[in-house]
Parts: C-alpha cells; sequence; structure tokens
C-alpha cells in the first residue's frame, strides 16, 4: 500500500512537471521580455499566429467561424469541418483572458495526452516504465503538443482513440465499447487526416478478428463502427456539402497544394521508412506471437500498417493533398511508441539472448531508430524557444494601435498595413484585413482572382515588378506550383534512376508548369499597372478598406503616400493611423 501511494504522488509530480513544460515556450516568452512584454504572443513556432487568429475569431463568432481574415467572407464555409478551434476557444467564452486560456489549453491537452500515453503503455509494461516511455513520447510529441489547435488537440484524441480501441479489445467491456464509439466519431469532427488513420486501423483490425475467427467481437466491431458513423453524419454531410457543393472549392484545394498524382511525395519516403523500419523490428523478434491469437503484439503492426497506407494513399488515389506533410505527424509519435517498446522489451525479456544473426539486425535497426528519435526531438522541443528576442520584442508595439482602433470602432473594419502586422489584426483586435501576406490564407474557400487582386491592391506603394512578382508569386497564385514542381522533378528524377522511357517521364511536362508560371506573372503585372493602380480607391471601396497604417520607424511617407488623400487620426510614435478618406 505504501509503495502504491508513494508512485501516486511520483505520477501527479510527472504530471505537474508535464503541465509545467507545456506552459514553458509562453513563459519564456513573457520573463524574456520582461518590463516589455505587452501581451502579444509572437510567431514562436511555424505558423502559431495564424492559429491564434482563427482562435480569436471563433471566440467572436462562437461556435464555428468562417474566414478569419477577409470581412466580407467571415461567415463563408471553411474547407474542411473542424471543431478543434471551438474546443480551445472554450476556456476564453467563459471569461479567461485569452493568454491564460491559451495556456490552460496546452496544459490540460499536454496533461491528458501524456496520461492516456501512460495508461495506454500500462498494456504492456509496469507503471515506472509506462513512465518513462510515455515521457519519451511526449517529448517528441512536444512541438505539436504547444502548437495552438491543430495538434494540440488532435495528439491527446489520435492517443485516447489507440486506448479505447487497445481497451475494447481486451476486455469487451461496454464503458470501453462506448469510448471507441465516441474516439471514432470525435475524429470526423476533429481532423481530417487523424479519420482517415482511424478508419484504417479499424478496418485492420476487423481484417485481424476475421483472419482469427473472432466472429464475436467482429461483430461488436462493426456495430460501434456504424453506431460511429451515424454519431459522424454531420461531419460527413458538411465535407460531401463543402466539396461538392460549394463553387470554389477545388479551385480552393489546388491553390493549397492539391496535386493529382500516384507518386507519393518524398515526405512519404522519408517518414514512410521509419514505419517499415518498426514493423520490421516487430517482426524480427515476434514473430512467434504473431501466430497466437493475442492483439498484444499484432496491435502495434495494425496501426502501423494504417499509418502507412494513409501516408502513402495517393498512391491508390491518385489525389495527394499534403496527405505525407500532415500524417508525418502521426507518424513520429507512433513510431517513438514502437521503439520505446521495444527497448523495453529487448531489456526485460533479454532478446538479446536470441539468434545472433537476428540480434545484429535488430541492434542496427534500433540504433537508426534511436538516432532518429532523438533527431526528432531535436525539432519538436527546439523550435518553441527558438524565437529571437529582437523579435518578440516588435510586435508588443502592435497591441497599442489596435487596441485604439477597437476603441474607437464598434463594428470590425478592414485595415490596410504591411504583412508583418497584418497577420496580427485578427489575433488583436476584432478587425479584419486587406491582405495579410500569409500562405495560409490560400487555405479559406475563395476565387484565386480576388487573392490576385487583394495581393495587388495592398501593394501600391510599392513598385512591383515582374522579379517581385516573381518572387512572391506564390501570395497570390497559392502553392500548387511548387507541389507540381516537386512532383515532376520527383518523377524525373526516378525515371533516370531506374532508366524508365515512357509518358509518365516527359521532361517537357516541366516547362509547361514554368510557362504557365511566367503567364500567370505577365498577367498580374498587367492588372496591376493597366487597371488597379489607376483605379485604386475603387478597389479600396470594393474590398471595404478604412484604415492604413505605417510603420514611422521605417522612414517618412513617401512620396506616393503623401499624394494619397488619408487622414491621420492616431501617432503613438512608432505607428500610425490614417483614416482612408
Amino acid at each position: 500500500m505504501q509503495r502504491k501511494n508513494k508512485f501516486k504522488i511520483l505520477l501527479f509530480i510527472w504530471l505537474i512537471a508535464i503541465a509545467f513544460a507545456s506552459a514553458l515556450p509562453i513563459l519564456w516568452i513573457r520573463f524574456n521580455l520582461e518590463d516589455n512584454w505587452r501581451g502579444v504572443i509572437p510567431n514562436y513556432i511555424t505558423d502559431s499566429t495564424f492559429y491564434l487568429a482563427r482562435i480569436n475569431k471563433t471566440i467572436a463568432d462562437f461556435p464555428m467561424s468562417g474566414n478569419h481574415y477577409y470581412l466580407e467572407h467571415r461567415f463563408d464555409s471553411q474547407p474542411v469541418f473542424s471543431i478543434a478551434e471551438t474546443i480551445v476557444a472554450l476556456p476564453m467564452k467563459f471569461g479567461i483572458s485569452f493568454n491564460a486560456g491559451l495556456l490552460l489549453g496546452f496544459i490540460a491537452a499536454s496533461i491528458f495526452f501524456a496520461l492516456f500515453t501512460y495508461k495506454f503503455l500500462r498494456f504492456f509494461v509496469g507503471r515506472l516504465w509506462a513512465v518513462i516511455l510515455a515521457s519519451l513520447v511526449y517529448v517528441v510529441s512536444y512541438g505539436g503538443l504547444v502548437r495552438p489547435v491543430v495538434m494540440e488537440v488532435i495528439m491527446p484524441a489520435f492517443i485516447f482513440f489507440n486506448w479505447s480501441m487497445f481497451s475494447w479489445l481486451q476486455s469487451e467491456k461496454k464503458r470501453y465499447g462506448i469510448f471507441l464509439g465516441l474516439a471514432i466519431a470525435a475524429s470526423f469532427y476533429l481532423y481530417s487526416y487523424l479519420w482517415q488513420i482511424v478508419v484504417l486501423v479499424v478496418f485492420f483490425t476487423c481484417i485481424y478478428l476475421m483472419i482469427f475467427r473472432q466472429w464475436k467481437k467482429f461483430s461488436v466491431l462493426l456495430k460501434i463502427s456504424f453506431l460511429s458513423l451515424i454519431m459522424a453524419t454531420p461531419a460527413i454531410f458538411y465535407t460531401f456539402k463543402v466539396s461538392f457543393l460549394t463553387p470554389g472549392y477545388w479551385e480552393n484545394v489546388q491553390r493549397v497544394g492539391f496535386v493529382a498524382t500516384h507518386l507519393p511525395p518524398i515526405e512519404a519516403y522519408y517518414y514512410g521508412r521509419w514505419l517499415i523500419m518498426a514493423g520490421l523490428i516487430w517482426v524480427l523478434f515476434f514473430r512467434k506471437q504473431l501466430k497466437e491469437k493475442t492483439i498484444t503484439i499484432w496491435y502495434f503492426l495494425i496501426v502501423s500498417a494504417a499509418v502507412f497506407l494513409a501516408l502513402v494513399s495517393n498512391a491508390i488515389t491518385g489525389k495527394d493533398f499534403l496527405i505525407a506533410t500532415h500524417v508525418n505527424r502521426f507518424t513520429t509519435v507512433w513510431f517513438a511508441l514502437v521503439l520505446g517498446m521495444f527497448l523495453y522489451y529487448f531489456i526485460i525479456l533479454k532478446l538479446y539472448r536470441g539468434k545472433m544473426f537476428v540480434v545484429i539486425v535488430a541492434l542496427f535497426l534500433m540504433l537508426i531508430g534511436t538516432l532518429t528519435v532523438f533527431a526528432e526531438i531535436k525539432r519538436s522541443v527546439s523550435p518553441p524557444f527558438s524565437i529571437s528576442y529582437t523579435d518578440a520584442l516588435a510586435v508588443q508595439d502592435y497591441r497599442a494601435p489596435l487596441a485604439w482602433l477597437d476603441g474607437s470602432e464598434k463594428e470590425p473594419v478592414v485595415i490596410w498595413a504591411d504583412d508583418e502586422l497584418s497577420r496580427y489584426v485578427p489575433y488583436l483586435s476584432k478587425h479584419y484585413v486587406l491582405y495579410p501576406g500569409l500562405l495560409n490564407v490560400h487555405f479559406y474557400i475563395m476565387q484565386t482572382s480576388e487573392i490576385r487582386e487583394r495581393y495587388l491592391v495592398s501593394q501600391y506603394f510599392e513598385n512591383l515588378s515582374k522579379k517581385t512578382l516573381t518572387e512572391e508569386y506564390v501570395k497570390y497564385e497559392g502553392s500548387y506550383f511548387d507541389y507540381k514542381k516537386n512532383e515532376l522533378e520527383l518523377r524525373n528524377s526516378l525515371c533516370t534512376m531506374f532508366k524508365i522511357r515512357a509518358e509518365f517521364c516527359r521532361e517537357d511536362f516541366l516547362d509547361t508548369l514554368n510557362v504557365q508560371k511566367n503567364d500567370a506573372v505577365a498577367e498580374a503585372f498587367k492588372l496591376n499597372n493597366e487597371t488597379i493602380r489607376p483605379n485604386i480607391r475603387q478597389y479600396l471601396k470594393k474590398y471595404h478598406v478604412s484604415y492604413f497604417i505605417r510603420d514611422i520607424t521605417r522612414g517618412p511617407l513617401s512620396a506616393k503616400q503623401r499624394s494619397f488623400t488619408m487622414t491621420s487620426v492616431y501617432n503613438d510614435g512608432h505607428y500610425e493611423i490614417f483614416k482612408i478618406d
């Protein structure tokens, strides 16, 4: 009893440490800035500012929000259904401050993730080992868990699904069936790449149950899956409605990076080898146990196969919508779990006493796997603490002018500013922008022609050359060119490597793609000089622009800015706000 109580204390201390670690990136920025802190969280990891804006607009338009940057599209349908932002916005909706609510979300998500990783591992290992291995998985997942909205919610959901699935397979108790059904249904409401993996795990588990003639479990799993699909019907219906009945959806999808190809992207090869390595290690040492009916060994292969198939699914469907880029997040988590489990079995079960050849091969694979995990830990932990003091300090001054605008305008208005400030406007205020200079803005269902116009209007005070338009092509046309170019270059490399001569390998495909880009640049250049610049006032009215904000520290007003009719209404020595007449 005393030992049990001591372990509970250890578990509590461990969870407190997890909670502290999850809040550390924001606290580090806060205390690093000391008295210069104005409550503005900088873009400390990948696209965190984009998601902070989504949270803020979800709070305003609770429970769901539309386009978070453009006022005219405020209530448009989102291209992908997800309640992740709604979940993260809940604390703020109940009156907690934005930053406190964000920290609370990180802490809750990390504790949930760590606790259910521990509970899942307890099926296979002792209590102390479960804590050690769960800590490893947490560190590998750290970068995702402290990134607002997306993986903050999805990672815990992924672990919860695996815990509920294995719990049900082990005992078939009714409550585990309920948990499993809820986990399957929830995946459709949270993340499209999550439900793809969940569906594949359920499918492969059904095959496993059929092979070993566990018909009762097979029947119950089908019932659970059917009921889950009924619960997920609103999310499924929304997906079909947006995909096939919403104008501009497929234009949006292509702009974001959709490529019609059966060739998996390079990320699939990079992360897929991890899963293949994990499977090889597992089969090498547990080939005898795999002949038995026990799910313990089989389950790790089932999930590995599901994640791998999701990773390379475009090889079957012929449709690659950044699948490998997003599924790889689950790959790293699962690989860390499998590697940790194998290290445990290798030590505790003394698997090193097996056949020398098998042991040497396994040790070699383990070494590579361990180095891979350590590399992933570095990629996961370093970014949240990599933002410079200068960058973190610079964004603090955004608070004052935007607070003034919030106080001056009762309803949201459209603001014209440089890219850096525009990215923070939807996060720090109730207002919207002309153009944010953010690639994520292509995510929304809009005509590419409108995005192109907004970009060109926002650059009115700049002299846009064809060179600049070529360099910034992705800002107004999207990422299709880059992803298609990568696919064609990979295709040509494989054709050269394997000496393939076929239609598939035609090198002029790349030339055609470059011609399309050059034509788009020329069209944008012509549109800017012949239509937008001579009619800038009409375009500003078209997009309901009310204010222009400029950074005074970058120099005096240019001749073009001085000739533009607008009235100064705010000046704090760093930023000046003009009312556009």
